[in-house]
Order: C-alpha cells, then sequence, then structure tokens
C-alpha cells in the first residue's frame, strides 16, 4: 500500500505536467488538476481534471498546488482559492536547500536547483530548473526565475516579477541588494549588472529597458 498523500494540481498546461512530475518524484499522488471548464470526464493522461468551482466536494483543505507560470494569474488563483485548500512546498528530490533558507507554502523547487544560507523565498514563487539563488538572496511572492537562472549573493526580486531563461545578475551588498522590482519582466540571457525598477522590462547585455 503506497503511503503517498493527495495533491491537487491548478492549470492542465506544459507548467501543470511539470509540476505532476515532480509532485511523483517527490513521493506524492497526484488526485486531480483543476481547470475552470474542463469537460465532463477530461483527463490529462491518466489523471481526471475537476472544475475548479467544484473545488468544495473535494475533502477539506486538500493539499494543492499552483501549475501555471504566469505570476499575475498564479496570483489570482491563490487568492481565490486559498481559503479552500492547503498550499504544499514542491521541492524536487534533486533540488539543494541551505538549512537556514526559508521557503514560503506554494512554492516549487524544480530539479537541480539550490538556494543557498540565508535566503528567504516567498508564497507561490517558482525555481525553474537548474536555477540558483546565492546567499542572502529574496524571491518575493509569486515571482517566477526561469531555468538555469543564476542570482548572485544580495540579490532582492520583487513580488510577481519574471527572470527569462538563462539570465543572470552581478552580486549586490549587504546594506544594498541588487533590486529586481515588483512585477518586472528580466528577458531571457539578460546581465542584471544594476536595479531593475517596478514593472519595467529589461533585455540583453548588459541588461536595459526594451524600447517601446
Amino acid at each position: 500500500m503506497s503511503d503517498a498523500r493527495d495533491l491537487y494540481i491548478f492549470g492542465t498546461g506544459g507548467h501543470a505536467r511539470e509540476l505532476a512530475w515532480i509532485a511523483q518524484e517527490a513521493g506524492w499522488c497526484v488526485a486531480g488538476f483543476l481547470s475552470p471548464a474542463p469537460t465532463a470526464g477530461e483527463r490529462l493522461g491518466a489523471v481526471e481534471i475537476f472544475p475548479e468551482d467544484n473545488i468544495s466536494d473535494l475533502p477539506d483543505h486538500s493539499c494543492a498546488v499552483i501549475g501555471i507560470g504566469e505570476p499575475a494569474i498564479r496570483r489570482k488563483v491563490a487568492e481565490r482559492w486559498g481559503a479552500c485548500v492547503t498550499w504544499v512546498t514542491l521541492c524536487h528530490p534533486t533540488a539543494t536547500v541551505a538549512r537556514d533558507a526559508v521557503l514560503g507554502s506554494g512554492t516549487v523547487l524544480f530539479p537541480q536547483t539550490v538556494v543557498g544560507p540565508c535566503v528567504r523565498i516567498g508564497q507561490h514563487a517558482v525555481v525553474n530548473t537548474g536555477a540558483s539563488v546565492s546567499h542572502d538572496g529574496e524571491v518575493g511572492d509569486y515571482a517566477l526565475l526561469g531555468p538555469g537562472v543564476r542570482l548572485a549573493g544580495h540579490v532582492s526580486v520583487g513580488a510577481g516579477a519574471y527572470i527569462g531563461c538563462g539570465a543572470v545578475t552581478r552580486g549586490g551588498h549587504p546594506h544594498a541588494p541588487l533590486q529586481i522590482g515588483c512585477d518586472a519582466v528580466v528577458g531571457a540571457g539578460a546581465a542584471v549588472v544594476k536595479d531593475v525598477s517596478p514593472r519595467s522590462r529589461v533585455v540583453g547585455v548588459p541588461a536595459r529597458p526594451m524600447r517601446t
């Protein structure tokens, strides 16, 4: 008999499928996906898709995680359904986390991620495959670090920020961390060497604001 606990995943796209794989690797049993309007009997692989509006039919405070990449949508799902489920922190077995690091509920660490000493990661954040957050860093709620992102020490990423694949940063200082603002977007492969303003978009090496 399996001792795996049931887990429900909001979303049915590629990100949700990856979370299902991570969950299974971490010893969870994916009991269902949750979607706004699935057709009757719809399944994703062997797993049933349930309507979000029927969440009250699930066991009380079922364990759940949000399998949606877009930070703004993740925020909306968390705010709408947070009182109905228990958000879990999901870590692939190959993720490496320092003992004094703090991970918020609903956050997901993909394979081969590294979270260093004195790092704080908020709720419902995503640290994708091979990304690393060095010592004394901070990643805000709903932020997403794409595959291969490298945050040097003393870097602060604001809530809802999106850091594209392979982007890197210089290190900050204990009393002056490098700041990537809330809801900012850093393009894939960018090299961030100075602060990024909230809600701005930067690309390139070194990273500069996108032309409009």
